[in-house]
């Protein structure tokens, strides 16, 4: 049949035979909204060829599973077709790593001795609903408010922000639902904020974060053969490494490197330690091996798990090197969360 222009005489029955969709479909649509009709003489409901192209790019939109509010938008102009389909490509990007995940998961349980399949399932349980609020983004969302080097905090969130490879192994897959869980704890992400604001708020107007950057590279280029070789952080051989700690922070905070400020500053990183962040850069290291590509051989996050290490290490030494001062200079009180 020749479709005429702009012409409202086709039945419901002949609009659903255009489009190939069933009549219960097309009356659907009108009773949504999507389509509006006209009513002849007798009360039945009539379209035209614009009823066509709403119908087909309806049709379109329903077959990328866009909703039909999004659609009712598009339609009545509070949105663009550009706009429409970025967004549902989000929603889209987001569903296609969960299902991939899920299927990680999947793979690796079944594969498990026979009595021992529940475990990750259960893990998976438990954080499902805050993946799907893409859990990992919103922790350092959380955690970096406020850092004395936004460029700095940028790479940080990128390299702790892990995804599964296509094919994960079993420890990967392990691994990555320990981190989320980890993610999840309240207190953790706390305590996280707590230490990344602490340092953020004695920051001096001088302070310059290439010159810290170069710094404590230094520091840990003292200490880390110390500790390939078991140094013990209370030896002798650690005051070096210890001192150069002390100075960069002094440098940093614009304070005078003496005892009274070692003491001071020995106090603060005991309170701004948490072993637990040492476990997150270990768990991102191995949901992200370091790829054959990587020129040093080290990915992002095992630099900074080892960065982790080694400052752990290098806070013990100052605390076991550091002279109690006669009037020790007073603790910040805890940043508020």
């Amino acid at each position: 049949m020749e479709i005429q222009e702009e012409t409202r005489d086709w039945s419901i029955g002949q609009l659903a035979r255009y489009s190939g969709l069933s009549v219960k479909t097309v009356r659907f649509y009108t009773d949504s909204g999507l389509l509006v009709s006209d009513r002849s003489a007798a009360g039945h409901r009539r379209y035209g060829p614009t009823d066509l192209v709403r119908l087909t790019l309806i049709r379109g939109l329903r077959s990328l599973d866009v909703g039909l509010d999004t659609i009712s938008q598009l339609l009545s102009g509070v949105t663009d077709l550009q706009h429409c389909l970025r967004a549902q490509e989000q929603v889209l990007q987001l569903r296609l790593l969960t299902v991939r995940r899920q299927l990680a998961v999947c793979r690796a349980s079944a594969q498990d001795a026979a009595g021992a399949h529940g475990d990750r399932l259960l893990a998976l349980t438990r954080i499902e609903a805050a993946e799907r609020d893409r859990l990992l983004e919103r922790f350092w969302g959380q955690v970096l408010s406020t850092p004395a080097d936004p460029a700095g905090a940028a790479q940080l969130r990128t390299a702790g922000t892990p995804e599964l490879p296509a094919e994960p192994t079993a420890e990967q897959v392990d691994a990555w639902l320990e981190l989320t869980e980890l993610a999840a704890d309240q207190d953790f992400r706390k305590s996280t904020r707590r230490i990344a604001n602490w340092f953020s708020e004695h920051t001096a107007p001088t302070y310059k974060p290439a010159q810290w950057s170069a710094q404590m590279n230094a520091v840990c280029t003292l200490a880390e053969p110390l500790i390939a070789d078991g140094t013990n952080p209370g030896d002798q051989a650690a005051r070096p490494a210890a001192a150069a700690l002390a100075n960069a922070y002094a440098a940093a905070f614009d304070r005078p490197d003496n005892d009274e400020f070692r003491c001071w500053l020995s106090g603060q990183l005991q309170q701004a330690t948490d072993p637990r962040a040492e476990r997150w850069w270990r768990l991102v290291a191995i949901i992200q091996p370091p790829p054959d590509t990587d020129p040093d051989g080290q990915a992002l996050a095992a630099a900074h798990h080892r960065r982790a290490h080694t400052m752990r290490w290098l806070n013990a030494a100052l605390q076991a090197n550091t002279r109690p001062a006669s009037t020790p200079l007073p603790l910040a009180e805890p940043v508020s969360v």
